[in-house]
């Protein structure tokens, strides 16, 4: 089973998953981390209702 902690704290092995050095991984990181913070803001800011608010779903039987 892949261990996110131990991926990112040895070297040889972030570099197997991602094939990136430290470095260039840090870099993409922190411009994914932007957008992605960006977008769930944008996401949350349009909605009508709370997340999970409204009728929850049921299905007609037959």
């Amino acid at each position: 089973m892949l261990n996110l902690d131990r991926i990112l704290n040895q070297e040889r092995l972030l570099r197997e998953m991602t094939g990136l050095n430290r470095q260039a991984f840090n870099e993409l990181l922190s411009q994914f981390a932007d957008t992605y913070e960006r977008t769930v803001f944008n996401s949350l800011a349009n909605r009508k209702r709370a997340p999970g608010g409204g009728r929850k779903p049921t299905l007609r039987s037959i």
